[in-house]
């Protein structure tokens, strides 16, 4: 039979457990048998008639279709499960920088604490609390730093003066696109809730 995807492992794997005789060929090695003929017949019967003949033919070569453990299956869909995960939270966290560097460029920089067992980090919850650079140059240094060592205390991150001053003379330079208004808030802080909840 043709190795299709897992589509043929429904078949395969009860035939082979009945002690028949399975083999799971790549497609494109029937496709590519004996192609000598102008006519490019395709249908159920020609297709079925096409896999009999290359059996036959390769006989000697066709190796016996081994049904895999049930831990290295489970494995393999774990992997799978997590490239998929990976590639997601990589996306919305992409998605993230993307919205900010409208409001806020630059801020994903700021920190580089490691992501909490519960996914949090301290760059999305600044962002998602201070989430247009008017949130801190609208405000005095002494103001700034003083809500910020609350915001800091609160979430349980470590807090520095000098890098509270820092921010604060960084968001005096920058420029934001998107205006500081309650449909941007609400845009930048679910982009923020989706990468921490995934």
């Amino acid at each position: 039979m043709e190795h299709t995807g897992r589509y043929y492992e429904v078949l395969a794997h009860p035939l082979s457990e009945a002690k028949l005789f399975v083999c799971a060929i790549n497609p494109k090695l029937i496709k590519d048998f004996d192609n000598d003929s102008l006519r490019k017949v395709k249908s159920d019967k020609a297709d079925a008639v096409k896999i009999a003949r290359y059996a036959l033919d390769k006989w000697q070569n066709l190796k016996q279709y081994s049904v895999m453990d049930e831990l290295r299956n489970q494995l393999k869909t774990m992997n799978r499960q997590f490239g998929f995960y990976m590639k997601h939270k990589t996306a919305l966290k992409n998605n993230l920088i993307g919205i900010l560097d409208q409001t806020y460029p630059g801020v994903n920089t700021y920190f580089y604490s490691p992501v909490r067992i519960d996914g949090s980090q301290k760059w999305v919850d600044f962002a998602s609390s201070y989430w247009h650079v008017d949130c801190v140059r609208k405000m005095s240094l002494n103001a700034f730093i003083d809500h910020y060592q609350k915001w800091c205390k609160r979430k349980k991150y470590n807090f520095s003066q000098s890098k509270a001053e820092e921010i604060y003379g960084k968001a005096k330079e920058l420029v934001p696109v998107l205006p500081k208004d309650e449909i941007t808030k609400l845009i930048i802080r679910q982009a923020a809730d989706q990468l921490v909840v995934l």
